[in-house]
């Protein structure tokens, strides 16, 4: 202490931003390392906290509403997706690549949902027929509806007094309802026709083959009768054309068989003979068994008549009353989630069972079928398993990792991945009861980050091994007031740099969210700009991942991208303005042209000196006063970081309550230049680096000429400011400290210490 002064030393801000609900807890360990405002400010997880990098220009996009979705082939080559109303983008490292057409209207892109494997992607919404997204090259791109073969077969579907009759057992079949049933909602869907398939013999006494019988999947029996020499064999076929030996007798006058067998599936079978002499009959029989055969609907007639393609060949052409409709149409809605799970396609919640999962044949994404074997499903069938805890919640997500998560808008479930899933063993199981929206959940290893109903908070959400079940924390409890009066409506994560995630709120704002879980890092911090924030992905590279905004400006969106934060002590190496441009002439330029930037008020960087509230003309050209090697022109913003209240244990009790006035900071920075420093925004003073011959000279001495550009050099060190006097002398009773910049330089803080003299 000297002249009365504490000096006080926050050597983190790896809490982040809290709420003025908790800006007097000096009682919890995160505020000690807690900041009251941190405005376009990004949070490392090992504490400093630093002034956000810009964002770049990539395009301009159709107005209206956009959804961003990455489509990643490996692990160097991702996409952009950019879906608009009716219309797909598809961008590589800022270039547009291709332009489709989509069914997906504008109001309903946030209901999208997506599950991708190599080059295909599968995209669920709930509105419309499930659609396959198949990637062949860079620019050759198709997009087509997903057609299952069969849908999942739903039996409450059948219409009670209704029987249907096919005009054929295999090909393209009209299908007839005996009263009205269909309609064009029908077309895509798949219907099953229950047939009884009595039992039926051929015998054969000579040489040669007999007729062939169609088997379905159950039995057949073979017996031989007499006394004969030679051999006779079973033999089957799919096709009733390629014929293989199943079963082969042989008799010198002393034999005679009786032998049964089964199928999987359908099969044709007859007899194969061959008599040398002697007195011989074979019988051979296909067991009785209900026939399952179905086929897709691929035209409306009228509501007694279809046009069908036979998938799974029909027994007979005689009207059932035993039938049913595959479980999405247009009639009962389509699946609004997707993802895969223990090589299973997973579909979630249509309009009818909004409480439904649906899982495909293992290894088979296209079937969700169902096969049987002595009367029993196979292991590999499709699966059906409904989520119904008192409420019929729907499901809006479903995320898979070890376990199947399926998050609804009231509860949490899994599905364990401890246990291979089989049609008899499924269980799900309620985790919580917190719900979520339609935002995505982001998965960050072994554990996921989600919004919870209401879009107000976030949570975390793991598995305990101590209760051996899945629950986790509200990561914003400290910063409320970020959502107070939003809502979040989109998200995004990226790993590298500083495992961040991305939270657009409804409001046009992005809430940033530094997140270690093991470190016990969750710090907040806000980033504005002068548009509406509109929507947010993040895309895989090689070495990090690029984070992507739609921002509407001026009744335009823009795509944009954050631009990467340099940590070298050269200004030029970084982008500190907003829908920027970035650029290297190959010779000295006076004027600059960005188109987009028209009649816009925009700030310059060029070859490190700092030009302001320049104007942009018509056509986005920007005249400077002296030639450049390289600038970067853009908007510019403002960095807020606030301190928290200074709390003191002195002999005599806190000096909470207590007039304090905050004299001096000492500021230890990392490749930093500009910002002002006070304790208030009402007034603050500059940062001076001699860098710019801001320090102040002796009286006669001129001040130096501004450096050249290879001279000017981005700070790092220690910088001593003092705190200009608001009112009372400096004295109040919170010793708060506000710094600021909006200058186009990045300005990276590891530690403050503030020189506080109580009193007053």
């Amino acid at each position: 202490m000297a002249d009365g002064r504490i000096y006080m030393l926050q050597p983190s801000f790896a809490s982040g931003e809290i709420s003025p609900d908790v800006a007097s807890r000096v009682d919890l360990d995160k505020y000690q390392s807690a900041l009251l405002q941190a405005r376009n400010v990004f949070i490392r997880p090992y504490g400093s906290a630093y002034r956000r990098p810009g964002t770049e220009h990539v395009a301009q996009i159709d107005i209206g509403n956009v959804r961003l979705q990455e489509f990643a082939v490996d692990a160097s080559t991702s996409y952009l997706l950019v879906f608009l109303s009716l219309t797909l983008y598809v961008y590589k490292e800022d270039v547009l690549k291709a332009t489709l057409v989509t069914p997906f209207a504008g109001t309903r892109l946030h209901q999208l949902r997506f599950a991708q494997s190599a080059d295909v992607m599968f995209i669920a919404s709930g509105t419309y027929p499930v659609q396959v997204l198949t990637r062949t090259n860079d620019t050759t791109w198709s997009i087509a509806a997903f057609k299952a073969e069969p849908a999942y077969i739903d039996t409450t579907t059948m219409t009670e007094g209704i029987s249907i009759s096919t005009s054929v057992l295999s090909g393209t079949a009209t299908l007839t309802a005996s009263s009205a049933l269909f309609n064009s909602n029908n077309v895509g869907n798949s219907v099953m026709l229950r047939q009884r398939v009595p039992s039926a013999t051929v015998s054969k006494s000579s040489s040669g083959t007999s007729s062939s019988l169609l088997a379905g999947p159950a039995g057949w029996k073979v017996i031989s009768h007499g006394t004969w020499t030679g051999s006779f064999s079973v033999e089957y076929s799919s096709d009733n054309n390629n014929w293989y030996t199943l079963r082969e007798y042989t008799s010198d006058n002393d034999f005679n068989v009786t032998e049964s067998g089964t199928f999987d599936a359908q099969t044709y079978i007859r007899l194969n003979c061959d008599i040398q002499s002697g007195s011989f009959t074979a019988d051979l029989s296909k067991l009785p068994y209900t026939n399952e055969g179905w086929a897709r609907i691929t035209a409306f007639t009228d509501s007694t008549h279809v046009t069908a393609v036979v998938g799974k060949r029909f027994a007979s052409t005689n009207a059932t009353d035993d039938w049913a409709f595959g479980a999405w149409d247009g009639n009962y809605g389509y699946p609004s989630c997707v993802t895969f799970f223990q090589d299973r396609l997973c579909f979630a919640a249509n309009n009818r069972q909004p409480y439904m999962v649906w899982m495909s044949r293992t290894g088979d994404y296209y079937n969700f079928g169902t096969e049987k074997a002595a009367g029993e499903l196979l292991d590999d069938s499709a699966v059906a398993v409904s989520f119904i805890s008192r409420r019929d919640y729907r499901i809006l997500h479903l995320m898979a990792e070890a376990d199947l998560l399926v998050m609804t808008e009231g509860n949490e479930w899994i599905i364990s991945g401890s246990e291979t899933v089989t049609p008899s063993n499924v269980t799900p199981r309620v985790q919580t009861s917190r719900g979520t929206t339609d935002v995505s959940p982001i998965m960050i290893g072994g554990q996921m980050i989600y919004v919870q109903r209401h879009g107000k908070t976030v949570r975390d959400l793991q598995y305990n091994f101590t209760t051996d079940s899945y629950d986790g924390m509200d990561l914003n409890i400290l910063a409320k007031h970020i959502t107070q009066d939003t809502k979040i409506i989109d998200s995004a994560y990226r790993q590298e740099p500083d495992y961040m995630a991305f939270f657009v709120l409804d409001d046009g704002t992005c809430a940033c969210l530094t997140y270690v879980n093991e470190q016990k890092v969750y710090a907040w911090s806000r980033m504005r700009t002068n548009g509406t924030i509109k929507a947010v992905e993040s895309i895989s590279t090689p070495n990090f991942e690029d984070v992507y905004f739609i921002i509407s400006r001026g009744g335009t969106n823009y795509l944009e991208r954050l631009a990467d934060y340099d940590r070298s002590d050269n200004p030029m190496n970084y982008v500190m303005l907003d829908c920027a441009k970035k650029d290297t002439p190959v010779s000295p330029v006076t004027s600059i042209t960005a188109s987009w930037l028209a009649n816009q008020t925009v700030d310059v960087l060029a070859d490190g000196r700092h030009f302001e509230d320049l104007t942009a003309n018509g056509s986005g050209k920007v005249t400077l006063p002296v030639a450049v090697n390289s600038y970067v022109i853009g908007y510019p913003y403002t960095s807020v970081f606030e301190l928290p209240n200074i709390e003191i244990q002195l002999q005599d009790g806190t000096l909470q309550g207590r007039k304090k006035k905050v004299a001096e900071v000492i500021l230890r920075l990392e490749n930093s230049l500009g910002g002002r420093v006070g304790m208030s925004t009402n007034r603050t003073d500059v940062i001076k680096y001699d860098e710019f011959g801001a320090t102040p000279l002796p009286p006669g001495i001129d001040p130096p000429t501004p450096p050249e550009a290879d001279e000017v050099k981005l700070y790092s060190g220690e910088k001593l400011v003092t705190v200009p006097n608001v009112t009372m002398g400096g004295f109040n009773d919170k010793g708060r400290v506000v710094i600021t910049s909006d200058e186009p330089y990045p300005l990276s803080i590891s530690s403050i210490v503030r020189a506080v003299v109580p009193g007053g």
